[in-house]
């Protein structure tokens, strides 16, 4: 049988260059939705939600993460 090692959780600074780049890919999103708006005069709503629901479960996700990681460490601080 094969031991499977552990993996590094994940550091504070992937999560802020994650979090970063959603914003600024939301930001371009949204310009981008507004010129195909001023051009066509329709929204392409179901895109939209799409979108923006991923880019929410993506930032729910490194919250879960990042509180996980917080909890975990309180112990290790009260002990020392």
């Amino acid at each position: 049988m094969k031991k499977y090692k552990l993996k590094k959780p994940v550091s504070d600074d992937f999560m802020k260059k994650v979090i970063i780049a959603m914003a600024i890919f939301l930001l371009l999103f949204t310009i981008a939705i507004l010129i195909i708006f001023s051009v066509t005069s329709t929204e392409p709503s179901t895109l939209i939600a799409a979108v923006f629901a991923a880019c929410l479960g993506e930032g729910s996700i490194l919250g879960v993460l990042k509180s996980m990681k917080i909890k975990h460490l309180k112990p290790r601080i009260k002990d020392e």
